[in-house]
């Protein structure tokens, strides 16, 4: 597979802003002797149903047939225009709804983003298409069903608040990318996302980890201060740039659906990105393998959100910060100095006992002196451990936690 491309934003605005300007526009189509083609512009004798206005709605079926796996297709209904996203492109225009059951949408307009794939375009079409060509709707149950001119019902909807989720289903749970808008990333790469807890999220991005906080609440998921951990693939240029647009968007995301083992991420201009539940890793554990330190991470308060943010720190390039597992004994580099400490394992509990260090003074590379008495005073607080998207956490019980890659499993045939 090839890999996926971030599309460029069709608008910067905001829903509220593209209603107003599709008003303006709309006053002025009519101040100017109409909408061409028809006569649907809102009048004083025009009756907009009161049910319609100010609703978001979802497409479920297409024509009887549900839309393609990993897109969305929305419309959003204000006072006497709409708008929404049409698989790829922004679309909207003005309406008329009347009599209770009469529909009729006009002069509909298109952003020109290219499709990233013929299904996509397509389907795109076909709801352009189906659209132009509806008179009538009907409503009931949440759902939104619109007719043609034969009575067909060719589109329904499904208002957005009946797809409310629960953001709790999120915890604990790992995921792998497999689309974007329908396009696989770069063949070979890992791109994650891992829910830790209330808060805070972290994952790979193809050449690094990352971390983030996030907030989430019904169907509706934001991510904030998304930070890097690590510098690989800096002669990469395909996997840093998908790596970049895999992160901006993650950071604007708006909207999560939640379906068992598939979740899908929604961005602010309608990308889709699909991703597929990883297996549980709760009984891994962490011996036999040589971890490398990813980040030491501190916790928090920032004004305005909802909880901590995570702050990492990463070791200077070219410096290993190490750790393994072995026979009741946890040891490795500090980046300076060895250290070493006995260890029992409960459960997802984690006990080191008092950590034994070698004395030697690196003024070289600068600041790994401190970092090294940071890390070693995290670890000596570790109370949980866990394995997750090939990733170690160690953790505290006040919201520290020092973070380790997971390089290949040591050769233990000797």
């Amino acid at each position: 597979m090839g890999a996926f491309l971030m599309g460029r934003k069709a608008s910067s605005r905001t829903r509220a802003s593209i209603a107003a300007l599709i008003s303006l526009l709309l006053t002025l189509l009519v101040a100017c002797g109409g909408l061409p083609g028809g006569d649907v512009s809102p009048d004083e004798n025009t009756t907009i149903d009161p049910a319609l206005q100010d609703t978001e709605w979802i497409l479920t079926l297409l024509q009887g047939r549900s839309p393609l796996a990993g897109s969305q297709i929305t419309l959003n209904l204000v006072q006497e225009s709409f708008d929404g996203f049409a698989s790829c492109n922004r679309y909207g225009g003005g309406y008329e709804a009347a009599e209770e059951v009469t529909l009729i949408m006009a002069e509909i307009w298109q952003t020109v983003e290219e499709c990233t794939t013929i299904g996509l375009w397509v389907q795109e079409q076909t709801y352009i298409d189906a659209l132009q060509n509806v008179v009538a709707y009907r409503l009931g149950d949440g759902q939104l069903a619109l007719k043609d001119a034969i009575g067909e019902t060719v589109l329904v909807f499904t208002r957005k608040e009946e797809l409310a989720m629960d953001p709790g289903g999120l915890l604990g749970a790992a995921w792998q990318l497999a689309s974007v808008s329908g396009k696989g990333p770069i063949e070979g790469s890992n791109l994650t996302l891992a829910f830790h807890n209330e808060y805070r999220v972290g994952g790979h991005a193809g050449c690094n980890g990352y971390l983030a906080s996030y907030e989430a609440s019904d169907d509706e998921l934001g991510f904030f201060f998304l930070a890097m951990l690590g510098s690989a693939c800096l002669e990469q240029e395909a996997l840093l740039r998908q790596q970049d647009e895999f992160t901006t968007l993650l950071s604007n995301t708006t909207d999560f659906r939640l379906m068992g083992d598939q979740l899908e991420l929604v961005t602010q201009n309608g990308q889709v990105l699909a991703f597929r539940r990883l297996p549980d890793e709760a009984n891994a554990r962490p011996e036999g393998r040589l971890w490398a330190l990813s980040a030491v991470i501190e916790e928090k308060d920032v004004e305005g959100m909802g909880g901590p943010v995570p702050m990492p720190i990463g070791p200077p390039p070219g410096t290993e910060i190490t750790v393994t597992f072995e026979g009741g004994v946890v040891s490795g580099s500090g980046g300076c100095n060895s250290y070493s400490a006995e260890y029992a394992l409960d459960g997802a509990n984690v006990s080191l006992q008092t950590i034994a260090a070698t004395e030697m003074a690196c003024p070289e590379p600068s600041g790994i002196m401190d970092l090294e008495q940071q890390y070693l005073s995290t670890l000596r607080d570790v109370t949980a451990y866990r394995i997750q998207d090939n990733q170690l956490w160690l953790e505290t019980d006040d919201g520290r936690a020092v973070v380790y890659a997971h390089p290949p499993v040591l050769d233990r045939e000797e």
